[in-house]
């Protein structure tokens, strides 16, 4: 992506856009910021106004990801399982991504680096977007509704809102797994065996050993039956 004084498209809405969502949560309960956001509307505003905006949803973008970071990573990257009460069944509701495919330690090829680079461009800075957009959103509803505005959102906007979240939420997960196949491409040195190939978790490990076990197991019975119908016609010759 085109860069402007050293600061890319994916880095604006991968910090920024989020930062400001903060900003405006933190004008319920910062005089501050709320006197901010009101210059930065005004149509006398001049351009340091818009710069402190900037800097300041900036700043807020960064702690926000930090905050994204510490949780929705964990997540994503553990999954969801829920286990029945009596223990007797477990269920995936989400498929943990695996991270430990990105070897950081091979970037020293310079084409292999400008690579990577695209591939944060293009895929992790959109899923640090929705996460991070997840995450301010989730900051606006506490800050809104701990306020001591009297006229209160409609139930629709709520709604919204929740919908919102829902989709941010797997859309980040999906961006998170989308760069994960394409670092894997990079930092595999068979080709062939990241192709079309999702990030394999913990059970579809279990289920594929399961299955070449299974494999190996069954040229072997197959030989072992036809040991024994062999012996059973030389029995019979010799009876």
């Amino acid at each position: 992506m085109a860069k402007i004084t050293g600061v890319t498209l994916g880095t604006v809405i991968a910090f920024v856009a989020p930062g400001f969502v903060g900003l405006i949560a933190a004008s319920y309960h910062s005089p501050l910021a709320s006197a901010w956001l009101t210059a930065a509307v005004d149509k006398d505003q001049n351009v340091g106004v818009f710069f402190f905006v900037l800097l300041a949803s900036l700043a807020l973008g960064i702690v926000i990801s930090g905050v994204r970071a510490l949780v929705l990573d964990y997540v994503y990257t553990r999954g969801i399982r829920v286990i029945h009460y009596a223990r007797i069944a477990e269920y995936t509701i989400l498929e943990p991504v695996d991270l430990s495919i990105i070897h950081f330690d091979q970037l020293a090829d310079d084409r292999r680096l400008t690579a990577f680079e695209t591939v944060v461009e293009f895929y992790y800075r959109f899923y640090q977007f929705y996460a991070n957009t997840f995450i301010a959103l989730l900051l606006l509803l506490v800050a809104r509704s701990s306020s001591q505005v009297a006229d209160g959102w409609p139930t629709l906007v709520y709604l919204l809102i929740a919908l919102a979240l829902v989709v941010l939420f797997f859309s980040a997960r999906m961006s998170l797994e989308w760069y994960c196949i394409a670092a894997a491409r990079l930092f595999t040195s068979d080709r062939s065996q990241t192709d079309g190939q999702r990030p394999t978790t913990g059970r579809q490990e279990e289920e594929g050993g399961e299955e070449s076990h299974q494999e190996k197991e069954g040229p072997e019975e197959e030989d072992r039956e036809e040991e024994g119908k062999e012996e059973g016609e030389l029995d019979r010759d010799s009876g």
